[in-house]
């Protein structure tokens, strides 16, 4: 049985740099994905501009990165390594919003 080096696992599963803001809250058990922006507009991390939500730039291309989706016509929010760890930090603060909560 071989076994696979844990840096390559953490590259394989935890630092996939294409991880959507959704996708990512999916992972946190019970956490609302419908409501997640609004979970990181309550907590100062995005804003909201007449059509879409955007990065504040202290948390832009260092926690979180905005990619266009000229396919969708729709800019996603990639959460980045800080960014999943900053996630999971305000989930085990009970700072997100779950699912059944308003």
């Amino acid at each position: 049985q071989v076994l696979e080096p844990k840096a390559d696992t953490y590259d394989n599963v935890v630092a996939d740099r294409q991880c959507t803001l959704t996708d990512f809250a999916r992972k946190l058990k019970g956490v609302n994905t419908i409501a997640i922006k609004r979970s990181l507009l309550n907590n100062d991390i995005l804003y909201k501009t007449a059509n879409c939500y955007k990065v504040y730039s202290k948390y832009r291309d260092t926690f979180f990165e905005e990619k266009y989706d000229a396919f969708r016509g729709v800019t996603q929010i990639i959460v980045l390594d800080k960014g999943k760890q900053l996630l999971t930090k305000l989930y085990k603060e009970r700072k997100l919003i779950m699912k059944g909560q308003k």
